[in-house]
């Protein structure tokens, strides 16, 4: 008994001491929470709610959000993308056939480069960064082998296939001669072959990190300060440095367990896309983000996943019967004026399933909805008494499953 007493006082003292609280999600939609995330394994994870505790099956689980998205997104571009999808931001050195991500929230990290699709490698001033990244995302669209180089404070791309990469040389081939170039020169490669997908299953989590970058692998464990895997440990906290302060922020923002039973409705891409506004087409859709390309927040509260668009837009995507429910909170971003308002309606094969109407500054309504046997999911916003500022946000919009 007493050592079930002093067991429950450390756990109720860790959760004190990491702060904050968690919100869960189950796979049958429901929400927990107000809770503390103390610990766990591939198998279950500990949590603390209402000072009691509990041990969840991870096969229960879709999410854990530990924190906010940023309100501003970042103005430093990833350094590191996967073929599998995942990208990461942080100090890039290559180590021959494999490239390692270095810093405080990374520790042991290394990606063979069959596994990685681009590296971005050089660090420029504010007036050059622009156009290096431009032509960066050009060449990463395209999919080609190519190495791109600073050349007269220009972009240069050439292609070539990158063999080797370490701190002082990187070695390429160019048709079938192998060369060697500096290091320093380099601004970054894109490697070619065919995208693969994340795995999933039990064990297997998607990590959310602070600034848009992700990891999909499998968990080990969680630990008051860390999440260690195979590939190796990640922090829970980053930290930020400005001028000759120094204070700690979240690094992981959520845990996702892909076990196959949901997907995140961003991430699936929309058979149809239909915008309008005042004078012409809206904006596209923006994915994780409110239509403006900031971070999704309603009524104060920030979202990590989602859909940001502007009322008028339609979106339709194919759910082939596939999935059982369909999970959202609807809201109008923080960034919209004081006249923003619009309706936001959930269409199910040509069958209104929901229909809500709100404005800026009311808290997001969150619904589920019984999308069993629904082949086409629609997503309406309609503008409220006019065009103006009604930025309407999908947050967190999921559907599970699946239904068979």
């Amino acid at each position: 008994m007493m050592q079930l007493r002093l067991t429950t006082a450390l756990l109720l003292l860790t959760a004190w001491a990491l702060g904050g609280d968690a919100e869960v999600v189950l796979v049958d939609g429901t929400k927990i929470s107000n809770a503390k995330l103390v610990g766990g394994d591939k198998n279950a994870v500990q949590l603390v709610v209402d000072s009691k505790k509990q041990t969840v099956p991870t096969t229960r689980l879709v999410s854990i959000h530990l924190g906010d998205a940023p309100s501003t997104p970042t103005t430093q571009p990833f350094h590191l993308y996967l073929r599998n999808g995942d990208r990461l931001r942080g100090t890039v050195k290559g180590t021959g056939d494999a490239v390692t991500m270095e810093g405080g929230e990374f520790s042991g990290f290394s990606f063979p480069l069959e596994e990685v699709r681009a590296v971005r490698i050089g660090t420029l001033v504010a007036g050059m960064r622009e156009k290096y990244n431009e032509a960066f995302l050009r060449e990463l669209k395209k999919g080609r082998d190519v190495v791109i180089v600073q050349q007269d404070a220009k972009p240069f791309p050439f292609a070539a296939r990158v063999l080797e990469f370490n701190d002082a040389a990187i070695t390429v081939r160019i048709g079938q001669d192998k060369r060697t170039l500096e290091r320093r020169k380099v601004y970054g490669f894109i490697l070619s072959g065919e995208q693969t997908t994340p795995p999933k299953g039990q064990g297997i989590t998607r990590i959310h990190l602070a600034r848009g970058g992700r990891l999909t692998l499998p968990m080990e464990e969680i630990t008051a300060t860390a999440i260690k895997t195979p590939r190796g440990v990640i922090a829970r906290t980053r930290t930020v440095v400005q001028g000759e302060t120094r204070t700690q922020e979240r690094h992981v923002l959520a845990i996702e367990f892909t076990g196959g039973h949901f997907a995140h409705l961003g991430d699936m891409v929309p058979l149809d896309v239909k915008t309008r506004a005042l004078f012409g087409a809206g904006p596209a859709p923006r994915t994780h983000r409110m239509v403006h390309g900031n971070g999704m927040q309603i009524s104060g509260r920030r979202f990590a996943f989602g859909v940001g668009v502007a009322a008028y837009t339609r979106m339709e995507y194919t759910l082939s019967s596939r999935w059982k429910s369909f999970y959202v909170a609807c809201g109008i971003d923080d960034e919209a004026g004081p006249e923003g308002n619009a309706t936001f309606r959930v269409i199910g094969d040509g069958k209104i399933l929901k229909e809500v109407t709100r404005r800026r500054g009311e808290a997001a309504v969150a619904f589920v909805l019984d999308v069993s046997g629904v082949d086409r999911l629609v997503l309406e916003t309609d503008p409220g008494e006019s065009y103006i500022s009604d930025f309407c946000n999908w947050a967190d919009a999921k559907v599970f499953g699946p239904a068979r």
